[in-house]
């Protein structure tokens, strides 16, 4: 009598890993498209709504998890892969290998499309200038172009952030990242947004009196961007009124206080 072959073990677990790696598979294969020919797609869900990925490094995360989940299923289940296995004893230890490879790359496309919103993204946090200057030609999504920004303000990527500034799509959020440069951004960073025209006032008052007020730049540093700020027009009896480091005192009150006595004997003499 001839030996029973031993059914295939794990059919429930291996049905789930086929529904969810042939759902990944099809968001993969709309996704392509979806990047190829910019169609902003997007899965709407009882009300809800998910945007597709529009980066190729996304896609590429998605086909690794469904060719992966896909894959383990069948080593879990199908005969005729068994068969191989027990025919070729090397796929015992190849198979491993090239999961393990498909995982390192899969969780390094994933890590990259969380870490960075986009290409120019990327180019701005390497500071590559060429690459940046190639991405504002192709054009750029919005929230690409605003990380990178923010990348360059807390790196000081000066020149970087020089190219986007002359950009037309850093008009829009120009006051809010002039508010977070004032935080934390370099003397430089913060002349090249008052060359930009950033304006003097911003949502929260004079942004002469929220530097003063919030900025971290040493004493000489500090006569220097608040001369630049007055000779754009500034006015030094602006106030900053939001956030914790909001304060009554006006711009020209604080300079006194913080000893920036450049700064003063200017607005004296005007």
């Amino acid at each position: 009598m001839t030996e029973q072959e031993e059914e295939p073990k794990g059919g429930c677990i291996s049905g789930g890993l086929n529904l969810f790696g042939g759902l990944c598979g099809l968001i993969t294969v709309v996704s392509v498209f979806n990047v190829a020919f910019d169609l902003d797609l997007a899965i709407r869900v009882y009300g809800s709504s998910t945007e597709l990925p529009t980066e190729w490094m996304a896609v590429i995360a998605l086909a690794v998890i469904s060719a992966i989940t896909l894959g383990i299923s069948a080593i879990m289940t199908n005969r005729w892969i068994r068969k191989k296995f027990q025919t070729y004893p090397w796929l015992k230890w190849a198979a491993p290998i090239v999961i393990t490879l498909a995982l390192v790359f899969g969780f390094y496309a994933v890590y990259y499309n969380i870490e960075y919103a986009g290409p120019l993204h990327y180019a701005s946090r390497s500071n590559d200038i060429e690459a940046v200057k190639e991405e504002l030609k192709e054009g750029v999504e919005e929230r690409d172009f605003d990380r990178s920004v923010w990348e360059c303000i807390k790196l000081d990527h000066v020149e970087i952030l020089s190219l986007l500034l002359e950009h037309p799509n850093a008009e829009e959020n120009m006051k809010g990242d002039f508010s977070y440069a004032l935080d934390i951004g370099s003397k430089d960073v913060l002349i090249l947004f008052i060359d930009a025209g950033v304006g003097a006032e911003g949502e929260e008052g004079e942004f002469l009196a929220q530097f003063l007020a919030v900025s971290e730049l040493s004493k000489e540093e500090k006569e220097i961007v608040g001369l630049k700020f007055f000779e754009t027009g500034s006015n030094p009896d602006g106030v900053y009124t939001g956030g914790y480091m909001g304060t009554e005192l006006t711009a020209i009150e604080q300079a006194r206080e913080q000893g920036l006595t450049k700064l003063v004997a200017a607005v004296e003499a005007d």
